[in-house]
This record gives C-alpha cells, structure tokens and sequence, in this order.
C-alpha cells in the first residue's frame, strides 16, 4: 500500500502547481475592474490547492522511503515541499483576516497578492528539486543538451585508441541510465557512473559477471522483453539500438575492462563494426564525397520505378542516393544494367534476394561510386567476389546466404576500401575467416552465431490438472 501511494506522487504533484498559481492569477487579475469577478474563486482554489500539496507530500514521503534519491535533494526537496504545504494553509486560514485589517482598498489588494509572493517561490524552488531528483541537477538551468535518441562518443580519430570503457561504454551508460542509476538518483541501490560503483553492484548484488557475460544483471535487464518490468531502460525511456547493446556485450565478454583500448581487445574488429552505426549525425555526413556529381535524370529514375526499383536521395544538399530492389525480387542480371546511368551517383545498393547470379557483376562494376553493396541470398558464388575486386571504393558488403567459399573471401583482400562484411549461412569457414583477416585486420567480418542467454519465459510447460 505504501509504495502505491508513493508511485502516486508524480500525478499529485502537479495539481498543487497549477491550482495555487492560477489562484495567484486570478487575483492579481482581479485588481482589474473587467475581472473582479474572479476574485470570488481565490479561496476556494487556495483549499483545494492546500488540500492537495498535503497530498502529495503523504505521496512524496512514501515515494522517498522507497530509496534510490540523492540525499541532499531529496531533503530540499522534502523541506521545500512541507514549507509550501504549510504556507498554502497559512494563506487560506489568515490572508482574510490580515487584509482587513487594512482600511484603504488599494493596500488590501496589494497585500493580498503579496501572500502570492513567497508561495510562487517556494513553489518553484520545490519543483526545480523535484526536477533535479528525476532528471539530474542541471534539468532546469543546464546548457549541456544530450540528444536522447542518439550515443554521442566522446573519441575522434583511430577507433583503435578509444578507451572501451571510458570513451565507448560509459556514453551509452550516460545517456540510457544515468537518470535513474546516477549521482542524483540510484534505484536498487545501483551507481552506474563510475567503475567503481559498477564493481560494487546494488541491492541485488553483482550486475557483471566475468564468467558468464550473459548472465550479467546489467546485460539481462536490457535484454528482457519490453514489457517486462524489469526491462531497463523503462520501456517510456529511450531504448539501446542493437549496436549499442553489442558494444555493451563485447566489452562483458572482454570481461568488462576499464582500462583498455579497442585495438588491445580479442574482438577489436567486430567492436570498430559496430562503432561504425554509432557515429554521429556530422560523422556520417562526412562519409558522402564530397564531389559535386549531377542530379538523376529524371527519366532514368522513370525507368528504374517502371521495374520497381527504389531510388533514394541520401542527403539534401547532394545528388547521391541509394537503390534497392526489395520490391523486385524477379530481377535478372541482365535488367541490373539499368543502374548504369547512375554510375556517378550511386552509393547503396541492395540486390539482395533477387534471382540474380554472377552474370549480374558485369553491369555492378561499373557503378564505380558504390560504397555498399547487398548480395544476400543471391545465386552469386565467387566468381562474382572476383569481378567486383575492381570497386575501389566499396567499403561494406553483404554476402549472406551465398554459395561464396573461403576462396572467394580471399579475393576480398585486394579492395582496399573494404571495411566491413557480412557472410554467415555461407560455406565460407573459420580458418577462411582467420586467414583474411591476417592479412586485412582492418576489415570486420560478421559470422553470425549469435546467442541470447536462456530465460525462463522461453519455454512453457503445461501439465493437466488431476481431478
């Protein structure tokens, strides 16, 4: 019942805010011959007010007994609250009588609104602590503006030197849990803001495991389902992208170092993977050439939507763009040759799924400007790995569901902008994987064979009741 009544203090606590400040309002308004009439409502809206500020410090009160706060807000917080509570019923029981006690009508008004004064006061300095307990210090004067939907790395320069810790991990802990596993505010008795406070755990223990990744309390709370109430970050909060929760896992894995750098882990390449979706708004913007090439004929772009191929711009101020045929799986080798017109402009291409084969390689090489390119579950095999060696510019793709060997992977080594592939449910093999990366330790190769630690919720036993 307590923590009923605690939880709510967030509905509560509003109330008193509007009801007491409008009564303010209305009076101050009432000093104006057209509104006198709203004076009649001051006192009535001045219990109500009082009535519900009691409210929400019995509501506020149980809420802090529940733990996790900052204790020296709290205690403003606390203290702030009761003084206006306390001075709202002041108001409503000797406003009336202290006013009369003047003769002209002019002084009475102005020291009626004066009572108003000190409780707008109050008022705001409770809620600005109020503010601060949910949301961190610097909620209502802060500058430091955090985009909320986006990790903002704090590294420039080679990946290989950012600290996985330091540069890479506490960001993603700073926007996603901080709020509620920070300095100001610490739920299950858990800090997430320092090695330190990590190292120790909260109420329920150790949150990393060096033995079983896995079964760390910090990764399964992000990987429980959405609407489990234990899921964190609540499921109203921003939630990690998928690469996010991968950097979070590596460094697990790594056993949770907070010392060392990417290019010092076992799985340095597959983390720079991953960092590479997690790059800045102006980061990939960086990545769009900055050549000026001409915009897309228009009849081309006709042509290509008369086969169902989709053309996007990638960004507004340049004529790049990127194509995909999800929607037409039927294409052969010999239609591809309609992207040729967009040999210049053409950055992202996905064939996957299409029925085409290695005969299509010979119109793809020409699309000299091809940053990515998607293969997946094609006919393609390593003959076409070996025509596309001439796209010096390609830095992603995908070979998923291929008849690709380790033979071809290995012509994979002369494109030297190559950064990142992905080649599971091939007949590619862990020595072929092994010996391309000996040679091209700057390229991340994704095998796949990913697995989500068991949960008791995966399987569900049902037994007929014996009557």
């Amino acid at each position: 019942m307590k923590e009923f009544v605690g939880r709510l203090h967030p509905l509560l606590v509003h109330l008193p805010i509007g009801i007491l400040l409008l009564a303010a309002a209305f009076d101050l308004l009432a000093c104006f011959k057209p509104y006198r009439q709203l004076r009649k409502g001051v006192k009535a809206m001045i219990l109500f007010g009082a009535i519900s500020s009691t409210l929400s410090v019995a509501s506020g009160l149980s809420l802090a007994a529940s733990g996790g706060y900052d204790e020296h807000l709290l205690q403003t917080h606390k203290v702030t609250g009761i003084l206006t509570t306390v001075f709202a019923w002041i108001i409503f029981f000797a406003r009336d009588s202290i006013i009369m006690q003047f003769r002209k009508k002019k002084k009475r008004r102005l020291v009626g609104i004066f009572f108003f004064i000190p409780l707008a006061g109050l008022i705001g300095i409770t809620g600005h602590m109020g503010g601060s307990l949910t949301h961190g210090e610097d909620y209502l004067f802060g500058t430091d503006e955090k985009d909320l939907q986006s990790l903002q790395l704090t590294w420039t320069g080679d990946p290989d030197s950012a600290r996985m810790y330091a540069d890479i991990v506490a960001p993603i802990l700073d926007t996603r849990c901080y709020s509620c596993h920070g300095s100001t505010k610490q739920k299950g008795e858990l800090r997430l803001d320092a090695p330190r406070h990590i190292s120790d755990g909260g109420k329920h223990g150790e949150v990393i495991s060096a033995t079983n990744p896995d079964s760390s309390e910090i990764y399964r709370r992000l990987m429980l389902p959405l609407e489990d109430e234990h899921h964190m970050p609540p499921n109203e909060k921003p939630q990690l992208a998928s690469a996010e929760l991968a950097l979070i896992r590596a460094w697990l894995v790594e056993g949770a170092p907070f010392d060392k750098r990417i290019g010092e882990l076992r799985s340095a390449a597959t983390v720079k993977g991953f960092l590479q979706a997690l790059s800045k708004p102006s980061q990939r913007k960086q990545m769009l050439p900055e050549e000026v090439v001409p915009r897309v004929n228009d009849n081309t772009l006709v042509a290509l939507a008369s086969h169902h191929v989709v053309v996007i711009p990638l960004s507004d101020s340049t004529n790049y763009v990127s194509a995909s045929y999800v929607n037409a799986p039927a294409t052969t080798d010999a239609q591809v040759a309609l992207l040729l017109p967009l040999k210049d402009q053409l950055l992202s291409l996905d064939l996957g799924r299409t029925a085409i084969g290695d005969g299509a390689m010979q119109q793809v090489v020409n699309l000299t400007s091809l940053r990515q390119l998607n293969l997946q579950h094609t006919r393609i095999s390593d003959a076409a790995l070996k025509k596309i060696q001439s796209l010096s510019k390609l830095q992603a793709l995908n070979i998923v569901g291929t008849n690709v060997t380790d033979a071809g992977l290995q012509d994979l080594r002369q494109v030297t902008s190559l950064r990142k592939i992905w080649c599971y449910k091939t007949q590619v093999t862990r020595s072929g994987v092994t010996k391309l990366l000996q040679a091209r330790p700057d390229i991340a190769v994704d095998t796949g064979g990913y697995v989500l630690p068991a949960r008791v919720t995966d399987t569900l036993e049902y037994k007929a009741s014996k009557r």
